[in-house]
């Protein structure tokens, strides 16, 4: 290896656990592991509805003697879309959000911001300005 300059001295006055990186990585560690209000409701629901399901399955391999029966009751009734859509909404919304350099704490920050109503006069007095000029 080839210095390229001159020696120099540096000290360092904070450790690394005090740099800007260790706390974005400790505010996505800390988003991965909260949950969303979202994602809350969608277990509470899937609590009472998957033994529901396996309960409607078993009835219906009782009652008709057939096991395919009773797994097409189960494919059909299990909460799948219920448990995996509010999640991996969040994490899209999460990763979209850092690919544009936004840090997003969690997924309660992007629920909440769905909430917002806001109007752009900005955007339409531009819009209204270009249309006066042609």
């Amino acid at each position: 290896m080839v210095n390229a300059g001159a020696p120099f001295r540096m000290r360092a006055l904070a450790t690394a656990e005090a740099s800007t990186y260790a706390g974005i990585v400790r505010l996505v560690r800390a988003a991965q592991e909260a949950k969303a209000p979202l994602v809350r409701l969608a277990d509470r629901y899937a609590a009472f509805f998957v033994p529901l399901a396996l309960a409607w399955s078993g009835l219906a391999w009782l009652m008709t003697g057939s096991a395919e029966r009773g797994l097409a009751v189960l494919v059909v009734a299990t909460p799948c879309p219920l448990l995996l859509a509010a999640p991996i909404a969040i994490v899209a919304g999460v990763s979209r959000s850092a690919r544009r350099g936004i840090v997003i704490k969690g997924g309660g920050a992007i629920e909440t911001l769905a909430r917002v109503r806001a109007r752009c006069t900005w955007i339409r007095r531009a819009r209204s300005r270009r249309g006066r000029r042609t």
